[in-house]
């Protein structure tokens, strides 16, 4: 029998992953996958019924999308996993669509949108410099990854820290030798306005 760690689940000597816990009754794949040795996320997404109850949806494990654009950049491409997309800013809950499996959940964002994004970043991925049309929240969940801006500027930003991103032009490098596994939650914005009254627009990665 599969023992469980935390809420993951651990198989035997001898025995693949991806056992079925029956505490847990959801699937589980290798956890890692390329090298990387963090597991994948399991999420669990709420509903309200007809009769106006909370229920769970479901609960199922995220695997990454090796075809996101948000792999470009330097050294062995990060992986990325979606948790929950939108295409509006004010999500209608009655809306059982789940965007982050759709053509949508291929791009850093959706457009009037949000995305709540896992990424894994491997030893010395430096992604393009890009700039999104959103306010971002970012966790560094696991390890240290440096955010390079483009003004030439550069911080360490180190696990347990996080960054709120205002629609900057930014890249995140790994100089580590482990991985580092990061959360995101991206918003839709307005564009930044300049002095002059030109705006900044979306750069690089799509």
């Amino acid at each position: 029998m599969a023992k469980q760690v935390g809420r993951y689940c651990k198989p035997p000597n001898g025995t693949k992953a991806g056992v079925i816990c029956a505490s847990a009754k959801f699937r589980r794949s290798s956890m890692n996958i390329d090298c990387c040795p963090f597991p994948n996320v399991i999420r669990h997404v709420t509903m309200n019924t007809g009769e106006g109850k909370a229920s769970f949806a479901f609960s199922e494990e995220l695997l990454h999308h090796t075809k996101l654009a948000a792999t470009a950049g330097q050294g062995q491409p990060a992986k990325y996993s979606n948790a929950w997309v939108t295409d509006s800013p004010f999500p209608f809950l009655n809306d059982t669509r789940d965007l982050s499996k759709s053509d949508e959940g291929t791009h850093l964002l959706v457009s009037q949108g949000s995305n709540f994004r896992i990424a894994d970043i491997p030893p010395g991925h430096m992604s393009q410099l890009h700039r999104t049309l959103s306010l971002d929240f970012a966790v560094v969940h696991r390890g240290t990854v440096h955010l390079h801006l483009d003004d030439g500027v550069s911080r360490e930003i180190k696990e347990g820290e996080v960054v709120v991103q205002r629609g900057t032009t930014h890249s995140w490098e790994n100089r580590t030798s482990e991985w580092v596994r990061m959360y995101f939650v991206l918003t839709a914005a307005d564009p930044f306005r300049c002095n002059d009254g030109s705006i900044l627009p979306k750069k690089g990665l799509r």
